[in-house]
């Protein structure tokens, strides 16, 4: 393959990489709009992220059958068109939001998003592999871990964008507007039943049954007090009119769950006929603001925004175009045509190596430990012994956790310079808190409270002195990290509060440059089937689906708390990993850890 590369080429091929955090990082925000729109149960509402992933999977195993009955595809037409072609499937994925949201059909969606994810396993496999070929395999995890942070500042700035584009606003949450003789407030809400449609809805606030004579559309406001049948017939009253919106308020959750769930089995989502009248709830906070709007001489009004499906339409036909720029772009670009001389055979003759069959399983553990750490977390910071607060409250830490990724990936990617060793010692100390700069600024943006980032700065400093003692040698970094990992959970899984919530954070600075360490290991010294050990990587990011889930189970069974014993393992077989294919491949005379470390400086 071509050790030689320009920084040009490495540019803009590691671009693509942004377009995979960006999409990835963006279905939560997709979710919140398709669960309210298609009155989805929490499962069906994760089938967003399902398909995505899922999509990974089949399209590598199309990739290996492929290969298998016909030879290597990819290395018959060249890694470059392989990247255009899969650009233009997922064009054609971006494409497909369109119809879908004209015919307001969820299977549609979820559709249009598997082929945008089956474009992007297309272009994992031919861009990982692709990157490490631009130059020494020995520096290929440094030149993923530049890609892998153009990848994480995606997942940084992709849900911003489309909460921007879809609601407005950079919280992507519900807001409304109340007026009344004490001005305008506005207030966070929660749509648990959406019209369907884009509108605005402005009327005022009722407390008692309205159910003949007035101006509509109006709100009625169901408190505590309010009998289920009074709010079953206006909700029927409204139905017949076409118009209004239901408020509802209860401290205990569970009690406001059933109202919600009463109502929407008054008239399910399957077969609605007539209008959908929308069905808001508030908390706490919102409540006593709306309440106390209420009760003044004049009353109160209130302001909605709904957002219907159809505003993805735009969204996804700019992400459409960006596809088609950009694989046109490297069309005409002057990326080196990479292919392997060597013919292979059509068998799966890649897992004879047993440093890519131990990196399959690195990779799978890897994902799903990288979710699922991320996954349960809110649920553990509702837990009384740790912030005792609800979802919106909290979200910014999901924010913190990706964002330690980048951190990490940015700092990992510094040997692709080929600084000075002076000036690469002090970029290692520079570079992570200037990321950690970008995260606090991104996060300004959104509102978040910043005092809960400042104590994680401990964190970022172990980060960096971690590097320190790595050198940029792939093998070494996998047990060291690895170790840091398993040492923070442990730490918070014997801990409560605070300190606990930043040491499973955490896990997030420390599997940062694993992707492109398990990735540079695993295809090391398999020549002819480098392509096709890339795309048996690819499928393991599958575990990305069957770990949090495994961690809900454990949930479930034994308390939040101590299921973050599966991230603890997840580290230990990575540590484990570093350890075993060091062995494996200076048995085939590939030492990455020697020739890393005593080049570029």
């Amino acid at each position: 393959m071509n050790k030689s590369y320009s920084r040009s080429s490495l540019g803009i091929l590691i671009s693509v990489f942004f377009f995979w955090g960006f999409c990835a990082a963006s279905n939560t925000v997709l979710i919140g709009l398709f669960k309210r729109n298609f009155e989805l149960t929490q499962l069906q509402g994760q089938l967003v992220d399902w398909a995505f992933y899922f999509a990974y999977f089949i399209g590598a195993l199309l990739y290996l059958i492929f290969s298998v009955m016909g030879g290597d595809p990819l290395n018959k037409i060249g890694y470059k068109k392989g990247l255009i072609a899969g650009l233009l499937i997922s064009a054609v994925g971006a494409l497909g939001f369109i119809p879908a949201a004209n015919a307001e059909s969820y299977p549609m969606m979820l559709a249009s998003l598997f082929t945008i994810g089956l474009g992007f396993s297309l272009q994992q496999i031919v861009a990982n592999p692709y990157v490490i070929a631009l130059g020494d395999p020995a520096t290929g995890s440094h030149r993923v871990s530049l890609a892998g942070g153009i990848n994480s500042f995606g997942t940084t700035i992709g849900p911003l964008l489309l909460a921007f584009a879809v609601f407005g606003n950079l919280n992507g949450g519900d807001n409304a507007t109340i007026t009344s003789e004490m001005g305008k407030n506005p207030v966070s809400i929660n749509i648990e039943r959406n019209s369907n449609k884009t509108e605005t809805i402005t009327g005022p606030v009722f407390l008692k049954e309205r159910t003949v004579m007035g101006k509509l559309p109006y709100y009625y406001f169901a408190t505590s007090n309010t009998d289920s049948a009074t709010l079953c017939g206006q909700y029927s009253f409204m139905k017949e009119k076409g118009k209004g919106a239901v408020i509802l308020y209860k401290e205990d959750r569970d009690s406001l769950d059933a109202q919600v769930k009463m109502l929407k089995n008054l008239y399910p989502a399957s077969g609605f006929t007539g209008a959908r009248i929308p069905i808001i709830t508030l908390n706490k906070k919102s409540y006593l603001a709306l309440l106390s709007a209420v009760n003044t001489i004049g009353g109160a009004s209130m302001e909605t925004q709904l957002m219907g499906v159809e505003k993805v339409k735009t969204p996804s036909l700019i992400l459409c175009a960006a596809f088609v720029l950009f694989a046109l772009i490297l069309g005409l670009s002057k990326l080196p045509t990479v292919t392997n001389p060597d013919k292979m055979e059509k068998n799966l003759g890649a897992l004879k190596f047993p440093q890519l069959k131990w990196g399959m399983l690195a990779i799978f553990v890897y994902v799903g430990t990288e979710v699922t750490t991320q996954s349960n977390l809110l649920a553990l910071l509702k837990q009384p012994d740790y912030l005792g607060l609800d979802v919106d409250k909290t979200i910014h830490f999901i924010s913190l956790y990706w964002g330690c990724l980048m951190i990490g990936r940015w700092t990992g990617a510094l040997k692709v310079f080929n600084f000075s060793k002076v000036t690469n010692m002090v970029m290692t100390v520079i570079v992570p808190l200037i990321a950690y700069g970008v995260i606090i600024g991104v996060n300004y943006l959104k509102g978040s409270p910043m005092t809960d980032f400042y104590a994680f700065i401990p964190f970022v400093f172990i980060l960096i002195a971690g590097f320190f003692i790595s050198q940029d040698k792939p093998a070494r970094t996998m047990m060291l990290f690895g170790i840091i990992a398993m040492i923070m959970m442990l730490i918070g899984l014997l801990t409560v509060g605070k300190i606990s919530m930043y040491s499973f954070i955490s896990g997030g600075l420390f599997c940062s440059v694993m992707w492109p360490c398990i990735f540079s290991l695993s295809i090391a010294g398999l020549g002819k089937y480098t392509t096709q050990g890339s795309s048996l990587l690819i499928m393991m990011i599958f575990g990305g689906a069957i770990i949090p889930p495994f961690q809900g189970y454990l949930a479930d069974k034994m308390g939040i708390h101590i299921s973050y014993i599966v991230p603890l393992l997840g580290f230990a077989y990575l540590a484990f990993y570093g350890w075993k294919v060091k062995q494996i491949l200076q048995k085939q005379g590939i030492d990455y850890d020697a020739t890393a470390g005593n080049s570029g400086h």
